[in-house]
């Protein structure tokens, strides 16, 4: 089968409890500092995942934004809010591009990882099933 390697990213596992029956499948990152906006590489990791759960036929796509530590929390899970309806508003319009509506996308944000304030946290994890 297809695969690709979103991100290489540490895997964070706060969410796994909530999402039994999804498999995460990768990372949609690194965002620029205090930024949610879609840098043509995240774009072009977007439009990769787009593809691969038409060709597999996912039916649920779940997304967790997060991002460094700001030192804010309101600030946190705004921006981690933010990155996660950036990337489920992407993928809604690559999905239609390619003809595939029947997919569910939510997306939430998690504020901050315990205060990290590395760069490898800015992301959104994706779940499939």
């Amino acid at each position: 089968g297809q695969t690709i390697n979103l991100s290489s990213n540490v895997t964070l596992y706060a969410q796994w409890k909530r999402l039994a029956t999804s498999t995460l499948y990768g990372v949609v990152g690194t965002f620029g500092a205090h930024s949610a906006a879609l840098t043509p590489a995240l774009a072009k990791k977007i439009r990769a995942l787009a593809a691969v759960v038409k060709a597999k036929g996912y039916t649920k796509v779940v997304l967790f934004g997060y991002t460094a530590a700001t030192g804010n929390h309101a600030l946190d899970r705004t921006l981690s809010t933010e990155r996660a309806h950036r990337v489920a508003q992407y993928l809604r319009a690559r999905l239609r591009a390619i003809h595939d509506s029947a997919v569910t996308i939510t997306g939430t944000g998690e504020g901050s990882v315990s205060g990290s304030k590395s760069p490898t946290f800015s992301r959104v994890e994706v779940f499939v099933s």
